[in-house]
């Protein structure tokens, strides 16, 4: 029988780890940047109204609008930390210009960020006839489905009442002034929980889009599963159903699948 192979050295485990955290920053890197360029886009795309612009800076109750400024250094610092960080940080990249931010009691819900923007274009892409969306936040995605011209009426549940309090008058003045009285009318806007809504006029839709968190991750997946099996009996056949961030939220999970798995079989070797 042959000797059994030696351990490699320290020093050689050490470099072993050192390239394989290289070569994973380098394949991180690529992919991060072809994301930052994908919401670098989608920063300017013309489809979105400039939120700042529609809803003014103030505050209703628990909920309030403010706007921000992104300069070019500071946005330069994001794409840095974008760009190279290998826990695939891509998300976090804001291009230069000016935002609105929403809060509710003090915690950041949205903005109209480049990333908020490229997230809804699984909407914006499948909505058709009647479009369901969980959430209002700032409206931002109001305007481009109502562009569409497959888009016949947005019927929009919103659980804070001060949201629609503070969000819902001024967007409904912007879109008369963009798309006058006719398709402004095509927009409903409902005061409830998705949760326990019980879609009181029993309508159908073709689209539905659930938008109600403040944050992504893997451990939210249950929840998209349980949301949209609760709306399927809604949903008429040939629709599409879809959840904020969900591929996002899959690939994220699957890169902590590898990990874990990656870890697992460094401990047996």
């Amino acid at each position: 029988m042959g000797k059994k192979s030696k351990k490699p050295s320290k020093d050689l485990q050490h470099l072993n780890k050192h390239n394989k955290y290289f070569e994973e920053l380098a394949r991180t890197q690529d992919r991060n940047e072809k994301y930052i360029d994908a919401i670098h886009c989608a920063s300017y795309d013309e489809r979105f109204p400039r939120m700042y612009k529609v809803l003014p800076e103030r505050k209703f109750g628990k909920a309030e609008i403010r706007h921000f400024d992104v300069t070019p250094e500071q946005s330069m610092m994001t794409r840095l930390r974008a760009q190279f960080n290998p826990d695939t940080r891509w998300h976090g990249y804001v291009a230069p210009g000016r935002y609105a931010r929403l809060t509710i009691d003090d915690e950041l819900f949205m903005t109209d960020t480049g990333f908020e923007r490229w997230s809804s274009f699984p909407l914006l892409e499948y909505a058709h006839g009647n479009v369901l969306i969980s959430g209002l936040g700032l409206g931002m995605v109001i305007l481009p489905l109502l562009l569409d011209s497959f888009v016949q009426k947005i019927f929009i549940v919103e659980k804070e009442p001060d949201v629609v309090g503070l969000v819902a008058a001024p967007l409904s003045n912007f879109l008369l002034r963009k798309l006058g009285t006719e398709r402004r009318r095509c927009v409903e806007v409902y005061c409830g929980d998705i949760w326990t809504w019980d879609n009181p006029d029993k309508l159908m839709f073709d689209t539905i889009f659930h938008d109600i968190w403040p944050s992504f991750g893997p451990d939210l997946l249950p929840e998209f599963k349980k949301l949209k099996r609760r709306y399927k009996k809604w949903l008429n056949k040939g629709g599409w159903q879809g959840c904020w961030a969900e591929d996002v939220c899959k690939q994220l999970a699957r890169e902590n699948e590898k990990k874990r798995l990656e870890f697992l079989t460094s401990k047996t070797q």
